[in-house]
């Protein structure tokens, strides 16, 4: 209110001060005393009285003087306080017209013509309502009035009354702010009286056009007003506007009072008797509510509304159809090329501009707003006004694809990434930022700084919408460095944004939003999300039933309500023929690796870069936008391993490297699986010398094969490959291997690996084992696909007609021995059986085990047989064999080799299961041999 002085008197009597007359009192009695001293009369001592007598004289003349001038100040000042009363009345008077003009018109009737929109609520101002009438505090100040010692007690007395009286203004209007939310605790009948009142008041001061009323069941008079109503709990009356909410309630005790409430009013009947604002108490106890019944509200309700119809104040959802047809906003002349009416608001059709408005725009809406329809009619709008060489689409759609299946016949459409591709994602963000450097590369070489001062049909601008951006962003957290880099520097690249969420708040960073001038937001569920793209809640209230109705903002401007245009699948179409023929965008980013590259792709590829090694893949590389072959080459990589789990194409990587090898002119070995063929190949290779074609081992499923082993010949079978695969190359030798595990223990075999690739692993934690970056591992690889160093790779799949499917298994021949040769003796648990053998065949044979047996030596012809035991039972006989015979040992344990033949080296493993071979000792070497003849084999010579 305006600030008002009060000026009191000040009760003052003027200076008088004399000072006491001592001197003149005194002079008389000294002069009687002189004349005393001189004359010697006593008569002359009666002049000493005349000095008091004139002190007493002085005296009673300046009482008098004092009382006249009290009566003349007292006078004064009690007519300066008639005076001050008057004017007491006439402040008073003013702040009761004052706070008159501040208070809304009884129930609230206020006339739209001397109260325009320019006095609506507005979320900044003051918002009075009535309360009653009552005392109020005035706000006058007084000065003076300040009391005397002097001053009578009755003026005094009368200062004080004054002052009192000048503190309040009684009968005026008691104001309350409604900001901050008011509360009536009191008596239910009377509590709502006085809240109703409050909120007829309210509905006069706050836009129709605008703001929504939600108020209990029960108050009928809302319907008399232009407000969108909503049903709100009960005890409450809720005014919501973009930049406004509202509150007024009801309960039963203060403590009940909706949490917030900033003005608490108590009641106790009719009347209020407490009022707390901010938690400060008023002085509330001669305060006369102004209660509003049913039949009051509704009349001042209808009154209301009449004055908003007969001025055009109507809400703008009701001068909004239910329904949009993209088809009828299309024939309208658009105000720039990428100008597009996204559909229509209550004063007509509202165009969106992504260059003009952008560079960038995000939707929020939850399910079923009808956000995927606003994205099919922006992209099917751009489609059928823009060229391919003028709009590229890259569209994203994490809810499984099936947004944007309608698109797909779009020849501006550059590519489709859905949640199903998995790890696709990856390569695209690589892509786009090759495709950022390019797009900045163009520009340099033309000597430009943006897109608009290119050449006409030189760099289409990109325009990539995502659906479901936040699912997008948690499944890869990386997207949000490029969309953050995209969003900052789109503008002059021609590359633009549509982001679409449920929930944009959580998904979107504030670097994002900030460079994001449209924002279009259909309802909602949470209130964070609507405010953190419009700066208000307003989205939280649209309608669930008005699908594609929405709030749309455009640089920061107030939400306009908009309801979106529909696309049918007839709009899609015209779109698409529009530019039938025309030739497809280069895309963007690659397309996705080939799950299965024939042969002649990779030679295609090949021929175009060649190289040295063996060409068996070929390597995506999505940061240069270009793809190049996979080559191995032994003398400088080293021997390869490839690792992949069950089906995941590891064979068909070595066949490729098979046939890349016969192509180059060399020979492929295939390691047998059975270890012992297996080991007789490796040191077969490991003991040729240099000459020749070059040859290329290839050891399938080598972990297998190892841990076939028994134990004592898996370590230096491991030793043996590992020296294959770090000095074959020396030898002529390239070793390629197979695993699903990376081959661990002795003799170093992972280390002897220099080239590796991975194929398809179960785990990421497999995936690190094997040597691979963790973050780099994907699930449900296709066979064949896998890491190649850091890019991703494809291994070919051979040409059937070549006949590689099956391995041929690289076999030598095992050694045939004969039992009954000249210089033989044998050692076997089967010695029985063996000697019947040779018996047949009229063999001269001595069976051991009978002393006499040990004690003669051997003639020539004659084949000693027994065995472990016996043998050990004639050291004399067997000295004599270890010095001019071979020892042949069938169906014996290596232990019993060592302490026969007396040999530290570990024997060549034999075949599993096969009871006719065994080990050869000859010169202290172990040879691996078969028995020949007892089986119908042929007898050939002995190793």
């Amino acid at each position: 209110m305006t600030s008002r002085r009060l000026d009191l008197p000040r009760f003052a009597l003027p200076e008088r001060r004399r000072a006491f007359p001592l001197a003149a009192a005194l002079v008389p009695v000294v002069g009687a005393g002189l004349l005393w001293l001189v004359l010697r009369t006593p008569t002359v001592l009666l002049f000493a009285a005349l000095g008091p007598l004139m002190l007493a004289a002085g005296l009673l003349d300046a009482s008098w003087q004092r009382r006249r001038d009290l009566r003349r100040e007292t006078a004064r000042v009690l007519q300066s306080l008639d005076t001050a009363e008057t004017e007491l009345e006439e402040l008073q008077l003013a702040v009761r017209a004052e706070l008159a003009r501040l208070a809304p018109p009884p129930a609230g009737l206020a006339s739209a013509e001397s109260r325009g929109p320019a006095v609506w609520a507005d979320g900044e101002r003051p918002v009075p309502v009535l309360l009653g009438r009552g005392t109020v505090p005035s706000g006058i100040e007084t000065e003076g009035g300040r009391a005397a010692e002097e001053t009578p007690e009755r003026i005094a007395e009368r200062i004080r009354a004054i002052r009192s009286r000048a503190r309040r203004v009684p009968e005026a209007p008691v104001l309350l702010d409604a900001l901050g939310g008011i509360a009536i605790a009191g008596p239910a009948v009377p509590a709502r009286a006085l809240a109703r009142s409050i909120a007829v008041q309210l509905a006069a001061v706050t836009d129709p056009r605008t703001t929504q009323l939600g108020g209990p069941q029960g108050e009928a008079w809302i319907a008399g007003l232009e407000h969108a109503a909503s049903e709100e709990e009960s005890g409450t009356f809720r005014f919501r506007a973009p930049q406004l909410e509202l509150l007024v309630s009801w309960c039963a005790e203060p403590e009940d009072a909706p949490p917030g409430t900033r003005t608490v009013v108590e009641l106790a009947g009719i009347d209020p008797v407490a009022v707390r604002v901010d938690g400060v108490a008023l002085d509330a106890a001669d305060i006369a509510g102004a209660h509003l019944s049913l039949v009051q509200a509704r009349t001042a309700a209808t009154a209301i509304g009449e004055r908003a119809r007969r001025h055009g104040l109507r809400p703008a959802a009701s001068m909004l159809p239910s329904r949009v047809a993209a088809s009828d906003l299309a024939a309208l002349e658009a105000p720039g090329p990428f100008a597009i009416p996204i559909g229509v608001g209550p004063d007509g059709p509202r165009w969106v501009d992504l260059v003009a408005d952008g560079p960038h725009a995000v939707i929020g809406g939850t399910t079923g707003s009808g956000k995927s329809e606003l994205l099919l009619t922006w992209i099917a709008s751009l489609a059928e006004r823009l060229a391919p060489d003028a709009l590229q689409l890259l569209l994203v759609d994490f809810k499984g694809g099936a947004t944007f299946a309608p698109l797909a016949g779009l020849p501006h459409v550059a590519g489709v990434l859905s949640d199903l591709d998995g790890g696709l994602a990856d390569r695209a963000v690589q892509s786009l930022a090759a495709e950022t450097r390019r797009r900045e590369a163009l520009l340099a070489r033309h000597g430009v700084r943006a897109i608009e001062q290119l050449p006409a049909g030189v760099l289409p601008r990109l325009v990539m919408v995502v659906d479901e951006v936040a699912a997008l962003l948690a499944e890869h957290p990386g997207l949000h460095a490029l969309v953050s880099d995209v969003a900052a520097r789109g503008r002059s690249l021609g590359m633009h944004l549509i982001l679409c969420s449920q929930r944009p708040a959580a998904a979107l960073r504030e670097a994002v939003l900030a460079n994001v001038a449209i924002r279009a937001c259909l309802r909602v569920a949470d209130r964070a999300d609507s405010t953190a793209l419009l700066s208000t809640d307003a989205a939280v209230r649209l309608p669930p039933e008005a699908i594609g109705r929405a709030l749309l903002s455009i640089r920061g401007a107030a939400p306009a309500l908009v309801q979106i245009a529909s696309a049918s699948a007839h709009d899609l179409e015209r779109a698409a023929r529009r530019h039938l023929g025309a030739s497809a965008p280069r895309a963007p980013w690659l397309p996705p690796l080939p799950v299965a590259l024939p042969a002649s792709e990779l030679a295609r590829l090949a021929a175009a870069a060649p190289d040295r090694g063996l060409a068996f893949a070929i390597l995506d590389r999505p940061e240069s936008q270009d793809r190049a072959v996979a080559r191995w080459a032994a003398d400088q990589q080293g021997a390869l391993l490839v690792v992949g789990g069950p089906s995941s194409g590891r064979s068909t990587a070595l066949r490729a490297l098979g046939a890349a090898r016969q192509d180059a002119g060399g020979e492929v070995l295939w390691s047998p699986p059975q270890p012992a063929d297996a080991w007789q190949l490796w040191q077969r290779e490991l003991g040729r010398e240099a000459g020749g074609r070059l040859r290329l081992l290839l050891v399938d499923d080598a972990d297998r094969v190892l841990a076939a082993f028994e134990e004592e010949h898996r370590v230096e079978a491991a030793s043996l490959l590992a020296t294959l695969a770090q000095d074959g190359r020396r030898r002529g030798l390239e070793l390629a291997a197979s695993a699903r595990t990376v081959p661990s223990g002795a003799g170093g075999l992972a280390a002897a690996f220099g080239a590796r690739l991975l194929l398809g692993l179960p785990s990421r934690e497999e995936h690190a084992l094997a040597g691979g970056r963790a973050a780099a591992w994907r699930p449900g690889l296709p066979p064949g696909r896998g890491r190649w160093g850091e890019l991703e790779a494809q291994v070919v799949a051979p040409d059937p007609d070549r006949g590689l499917e099956a391995p041929a298994w690289e076999r030598i021949p095992v050694p045939s021995v004969d039992p009954a040769g000249r210089g033989i003796a044998i050692v076997s648990p089967r010695a029985v059986e063996l000697a019947g053998e040779l018996l047949v065949r009229g063999v001269r044979v001595r069976v051991l085990g009978e002393p006499a047996a040990a004690r003669d030596p051997l003639d020539p012809d004659e084949t000693a047989i027994g065995d472990a035991d016996a043998w050990q039972s004639a050291p004399g006989l067997l000295g004599e064999v270890r010095r001019s015979r071979s020892l042949l040992l069938i169906g014996c344990g290596s232990a019993e080799l060592r302490l026969l033949a007396r040999t530290r080296r570990t024997p060549p493993p034999l075949a599993r299961g096969d009871r006719r071979e065994g080990w050869l000792v000859r010169a202290g070497e172990v040879h691996r041999v078969r028995l020949a003849g007892g089986d119908g084999t042929a007898v050939g010579e002995h190793a």
